[in-house]
């Protein structure tokens, strides 16, 4: 657990220094900054952080 913390904050800590914007799906980023994602029967979705942070669409 350790071990994956460490490459999640190295990978965030990567991703702070870049000055590009994001533009494509990236899996490896989806997983470090995403908690849970929920799609509801009805269409809406739900999104929580790692940082505690949610949305809804």
């Amino acid at each position: 657990m350790r071990e994956r913390r460490g490459a999640v904050e190295q990978f965030i800590r990567n991703l702070r220094g870049r000055n590009t914007r994001v533009t494509e799906f990236s899996e490896n980023l989806c997983c470090a900054l995403l908690d849970c994602a929920t799609a509801y029967a009805d269409g809406r979705l739900f999104f929580r952080f790692k940082n505690g942070s949610e949305f809804t669409e």
